[in-house]
């Protein structure tokens, strides 16, 4: 009987969690140079894109809301913080 992809990993939890971690490293690094291609240089402001400052920067470029100096307080979410 043929062996489904889907299940294999599931049968050795760290090898399927060390895959993870390895597809995920490559996403962010391919992220990281689109976003340079494209002159979006987050990596010198941002250590980590994938945080919520850098998710929030990316969601704000992606749905237009992207204006040069409007990014100061973008890891705020709205209706987040004091009373």
């Amino acid at each position: 009987m043929k062996s489904n992809t889907l299940d294999s990993g599931f049968h050795n939890p760290p090898h399927h969690r060390k895959h993870l971690i390895e597809n995920a490293s490559r996403y962010i690094s391919k992220m990281n140079k689109l976003l340079v291609l494209m002159n979006i240089q987050l990596s010198t402001v941002l250590p980590d894109i994938t945080g919520r400052p850098g998710i929030r920067v990316i969601e704000a470029i992606l749905f237009g809301r992207a204006r040069g100096q409007s990014f100061g307080r973008i890891d705020q979410y709205p209706g987040k913080g004091k009373s």
